[in-house]
């Protein structure tokens, strides 16, 4: 049986192949894969260190939000202050490039009497706070704050909102 066709075809728009950038655009623009993505850029002797990681060792932090409000929450060892914020649903802490220091959303205030032990921030730390919000002296990435058993009882503080 032989059909044949009248009148215009519909019309049809042609949409370009997508390039591998604007899939991996698209792939990263949700948080918590870039988190994991980041997690597995690490080496093996990394992530295996003793130095790096401890199985099962709990650190204690406390984060006071703007309006007073204090939340301890526990963290792994080895782990950074803001995937325990994001683990533990910490409001304030949005952390948008998933612990990459590639924005200012993780931003926290290191409580006056931790600040020698916590340390200063990196040069490229230091670059992104400078889209935070309200930076001051004591203002880290809390991204950049590897939890060590030095850190059990940490206090930080959110600031009123993220940049």
């Amino acid at each position: 049986m032989k059909t044949t066709l009248t009148g215009k075809l519909p019309y049809r728009k042609i949409h370009k192949p997508a390039t591998f950038s604007s899939m991996i655009g698209a792939f990263l623009r949700f948080p918590l894969v870039k988190a994991e993505l980041f997690r597995y850029q690490m080496t093996t002797s990394e992530r295996d260190s003793s130095v790096y990681y401890h199985e099962g060792t709990m650190t204690k932090l406390q984060f006071v939000d703007f309006g007073g409000t204090a939340r301890t929450v526990e963290a792994t060892t080895g782990s950074t202050v803001m995937e325990a914020a994001i683990k533990n649903a910490v409001p304030g802490i949005e952390a948008e490039c998933g612990g990459a220091c590639a924005c200012a959303t993780c931003h926290v205030y290191i409580d006056d009497a931790w600040q020698a032990i916590v340390g200063p921030p990196t040069s490229m730390e230091e670059d992104m706070l400078d889209f935070a919000y309200d930076v001051r002296p004591n203002s880290r990435l809390s991204c950049q704050i590897k939890i060590t058993d030095q850190l059990d009882g940490l206090i930080l503080h959110t600031p009123e909102r993220q940049a």
